[in-house]
């Protein structure tokens, strides 16, 4: 079993990580191990003894109506004694009037066969029963001995040394499988009962008898076809010991019948409680379980920016399940993967108007604008009508990081005031930003923002911004002599 590593401080700062303590650095890995291995045995001890109280109760309750019906029915398996003398008394009245007849002899015993099977079922069930009570109460004092004597050892070391050899005990010993398949013998008890009680009922009579069939039988149905429900589609919520152990048949009869590659895997299974999880493990990394469980666990109502950054890593983990050209168009998982993202995307958007590809900007994370910019409805203006570049190219950061067909895509829109992300870069002076942008051939040069029809060139000009300018004149298509609606040239 693999041990917690405790907590490292930061080699540069002493300081210890987010979310850590002192205390925190200063446990060993016997400590991190104690810790968490007490939170399993608190669970694993609750969920027995429940279980264990569970099972006393309904086996208390069916010993008690065994019992009675045994009652009855051990007295088919004896001599009748008021027959015999009534059989008596007939034979010796018969003697009076007739003095030619003979002795009365008691005529050898035999039960029925009904009543033999009859008693030997509810026997049965009743030692199944029996057997079920004795060995959930020895679980309860297995259950409260493991961790005894575990707590007063003081040495981090030893106490989990104990604890682990007391574990390895349990798995050879397999005290798992053994909890689990209580219930199961229950379940015998209550079926060899049933069978048990139609037989008597039935040498009754048969209308009482097919009822009992009838109202038993279906109750059976129900058992038996959720039981095989569980055991074909692992997402189902019944699952219980008895389809833990009849997957696990299940994986063995096809090895043994057909040994195909997609179950060989299972063979290397230590027990049926490994199989199950193995077969949940496979089917629960997939885009639509990944997708319901975030859908879950964000809640969109409150998805605000206030936990932008919490949603933000939700789309990050989301990005990585995105839709590929392979899925089915519209598909169910195609379609609430692209919803959910359109949801966090609404969420998280700003006052400014910026959701994800906004942030994804802010992050510099190259991998979620690229998929960001391929998903339907995701925002890409805010409300001054600016893209990523735009916003790049007005607070002067470096663009060179972005995917050049995003650029391709962004370098000559124009936002509400029609201006492009070279207006915005030569109006605040980002020498390097203008660099960058004049590499793109779609560039252009001498747009006009609307509100004064200035171009770039006149807004570097009209700032200051020498080498903005300088820039800008080397380029061969720049116009010198563009005017804005005052008559002016950028040189003027």
């Amino acid at each position: 079993m693999s041990l917690i590593l405790p907590t490292k401080r930061t080699p540069t700062t002493g300081q210890e990580p987010h979310g850590s303590t002192t205390e925190d650095a200063l446990k060993s890995a016997w400590d991190y191990y104690n810790d968490d291995m007490r939170i399993v045995e608190a669970e694993r001890e609750k969920e027995w003894e429940e279980n264990m109280n569970t099972i006393l109760i309904v086996a208390s309750l069916l010993a008690a109506v065994v019992s009675a019906f045994l009652i009855e029915t051990t007295k088919l398996l004896q001599e009748d004694s008021n027959q015999i003398l009534k059989d008596a008394v007939v034979r010796l009245s018969a003697q009076y009037n007739n003095s030619t007849v003979g002795h009365y002899e008691t005529p050898p015993f035999r039960a029925k066969a009904t009543d033999v099977a009859t008693n030997t079922l509810l026997i049965i069930s009743l030692s199944l029963n029996l057997v079920a009570a004795v060995v959930a109460m020895l679980v309860k004092q297995w259950n409260r001995e493991f961790d005894r004597g575990l707590r007063l050892i003081t040495d981090p070391k030893d106490q989990a040394l104990r604890r682990e050899y007391r574990m390895l005990g349990s798995d050879s010993w397999h005290l798992a499988e053994i909890v689990n398949f209580i219930p199961v013998l229950v379940l015998l008890s209550v079926l060899f009962f049933i069978v048990g009680l139609f037989l008597y009922l039935l040498s009754l009579h048969q209308v009482p008898s097919w009822f009992l069939i009838v109202v038993s039988g279906s109750g059976v149905v129900i058992y038996f076809g959720t039981l095989i429900i569980s055991i074909i589609d692992c997402r189902s919520p019944f699952r219980s010991a008895a389809s833990r152990i009849g997957y696990y048949l299940y994986i063995r009869i096809r090895l043994i019948l057909f040994a195909t590659a997609k179950y060989r895997s299972d063979k290397r299974s230590s027990g049926f409680l490994e199989v199950n999880e193995e077969r949940e493990k496979r089917h629960v990394n997939t885009r639509s379980v990944i997708v319901a469980a975030f859908q879950r666990l964000g809640n969109i109502s409150h998805m605000t920016p206030r936990n932008s950054p919490r949603f933000y890593a939700i789309a990050q983990e989301l990005l990585q399940y995105q839709p590929s050209h392979e899925d089915e168009e519209g598909s169910t998982a195609a379609r609430d993967w692209v919803n959910l993202m359109g949801k966090i995307d609404v969420g998280l958007t700003d006052k400014d108007g910026r959701g994800l590809l906004f942030r994804a900007v802010t992050n510099t994370d190259v991998n979620a604008l690229r998929l960001l910019q391929k998903i339907p409805g995701i925002r890409s203006r805010d409300r001054r009508g600016w893209n990523p570049l735009h916003l790049s190219a007005h607070d002067g950061v470096d663009i060179s990081w972005m995917p050049q067909e995003i650029q391709e895509a962004y370098v000559d829109a124009r936002d509400n005031d029609g201006q492009t992300p070279l207006f915005l870069a030569a109006t605040n002076g980002h020498t390097a930003v203008v660099r960058s942008l004049l590499g793109h051939q779609r560039v252009n040069l001498n747009s006009k923002e609307d509100r004064h029809a200035r171009t770039p060139l006149s807004v570097a000009a009209e700032h200051g911004h020498v080498e903005v300018v300088r820039l800008l004149l080397s380029q061969k298509d720049i116009n010198v002599d563009a005017q804005d609606d005052s008559g002016r040239t950028p040189l003027s």
